[in-house]
């Protein structure tokens, strides 16, 4: 049976514990790490060798954090994220900032029209105008990534 490599990191005082398992008993594994979540333990899983601090924490894990931390469904909690995100989306579309106390600000930038260079050719173009949308951390957010 090919084994796999899962490496394991607890967001706690624990280091990160690489681990091997085969697939016959990798489930009973992410079914343990769910209960420490459960707990409060926060756990990311990474498998193939991946470094769990380099990915990204994506919908569907949100999606499960909500569920386990407040009870509701997994509908439930898919709807309200879903709901959320096109909101910001609706919001930012129509030109106008996003801001969430404690967390940030996401903004609506214009870029006006400029000259760039096409990478193959070399040959030297302008570039239309067109927007971003960029993001500043609230100073809370801040103090917290940098454990202040």
């Amino acid at each position: 049976m090919k084994k796999l490599n899962l490496s394991v990191k607890f967001l706690t005082a624990y280091p990160t514990k690489p681990y091997s398992v085969s697939n016959s008993n990798l489930y009973g594994v992410i079914d343990k790490l769910r209960q420490w979540q459960a707990l409060g333990f926060g756990t990311k899983i990474a498998i193939g060798g991946k470094d769990p601090k380099n990915m990204a924490l994506t919908k569907t894990q949100i999606i499960e954090i909500i569920t386990a931390e407040t009870g509701l469904s997994k509908k439930k909690s898919g709807d309200t994220v879903e709901s959320l995100i096109e909101i910001i989306k609706r919001t930012l579309a129509s030109d106008e900032d996003v801001m969430i106390s404690g967390f940030g600000k996401f903004c609506v930038n214009s870029k006006g029209k400029r000259r760039g260079r096409n990478p193959a050719t070399g040959e030297s173009m302008m570039l239309a105008p067109r927007k971003v949308v960029t993001f500043k951390c609230s100073g809370k957010l801040r103090q917290k990534i940098n454990g202040e």
